[in-house]
C-alpha cells in the first residue's frame, strides 16, 4: 500500500515535468515570430538588424535578471 502511493505521487509529478519541458520549441517559435515582427515593423535594414538586436537582447536579459531579483520582494506575507 505504500508502493502504491509513492506512485500514484510520482506519476502526476512525472507528467508536470516532462509538459515543462516540452515549452521550450514553442518559446523558440515565439522569440523567431518576435524578431521578425519588430524586424519588420521598424523596417529594419540587414545591417540596421545586426546593431539592434544585440542592444535589444541585453536590455531583455537586464529586465529579465531585475525581474527575477524582485520577484520576491513584492509578495503579501
Amino acid at each position: 500500500m505504500n508502493n502504491l502511493k509513492k506512485i500514484m505521487l510520482m506519476v502526476p509529478l512525472l507528467a508536470v515535468t516532462l509538459s515543462f519541458g516540452q515549452n521550450r520549441p514553442d518559446k523558440d517559435k515565439i522569440k523567431s515570430l518576435k524578431i521578425a515582427f519588430i524586424t519588420e515593423r521598424l523596417d529594419l535594414s540587414t545591417k540596421e538588424a545586426q546593431t539592434f538586436w544585440p542592444i535589444y537582447n541585453e536590455y531583455e536579459e537586464k529586465g529579465r535578471r531585475c525581474a527575477k531579483k524582485n520577484v520576491g520582494k513584492y509578495v503579501i506575507k
